[in-house]
């Protein structure tokens, strides 16, 4: 017999915590699935048979995933987070690739394939600090692993982080929409107000107001 169970609460990216006592929990579970031929003792978690038999009978629970978006909370901040399908910049879209003459990842925009193989997934996390909004990080599959997008002064890095919680704690790694219209906006660097993301040389990079550039996160 499998038990779905419909769970509200914080969640983490390893899975959902439930809260309180496991063992009276799973014990009451006995007691609300019945029909196993066990006596009514079984459902006391007071009783030394009780104690036993939660221990060795096996119950499935199903946790069902109410949407998409994931929520993952620290000591005061929330992080809430996203995966589109890839960034789009008017026409083109934003692709992780290897510069062999520089040695590092870079994030050059091309033109949208219709059957496009390659995956260009992006994961936005959205940190939250006391319910006020603090950053965007964005971060970009590649060759099965995820790079940070991180401001260094002129240039537009993209970095592995240790964890999320890494991530969202550098300011570097952090932006805001300035301007948004619909599901285009403008996007700046929190660490550094006055820089936006922009293209140039069909690259994704920092730069002044006056070359700021138009995004859109397009949904799978």
């Amino acid at each position: 017999m499998i038990l779905v169970l419909f769970v509200t609460g914080d969640t983490h990216q390893s899975g959902c915590r439930l809260r309180g006592n496991a063992f009276a929990f799973r014990c009451a579970l006995y007691k609300i699935v019945g029909g196993c031929g066990e006596p009514a003792d079984i459902a006391d978690p007071t009783t030394k048979k009780a104690q036993q038999h939660c221990h060795t009978r096996l119950l499935q629970v199903s946790i069902h995933k109410a949407r998409q978006r994931r929520k993952s909370t620290m000591s005061g901040e929330e992080i809430i987070y996203t995966t589109y399908k890839h960034m789009e910049v008017t026409g083109k879209m934003a692709s992780v690739q290897k510069c062999f003459f520089l040695n590092k990842l870079v994030l050059n925009v091309k033109e949208m394939q219709i059957n496009e193989k390659n995956n260009h997934e992006v994961t936005v996390y959205h940190l939250k600090r006391d319910s006020k909004s603090v950053g965007l990080a964005f971060s970009f599959l590649h060759n099965k692993q995820r790079v940070f997008s991180v401001v260094d002064g002129d240039e537009l890095k993209l970095e592995m982080k240790p964890d999320v919680k890494t991530a969202c704690s550098d300011e570097n790694c952090l932006f805001q929409w300035h301007e948004k219209t619909g599901e285009w906006g403008i996007l700046k660097s929190v660490a550094e107000p006055q820089k936006y993301l922009c293209i140039v040389n069909n690259k994704v990079t920092i730069g002044p107001e006056e070359k700021k550039g138009t995004f859109r996160l397009t949904s799978k």
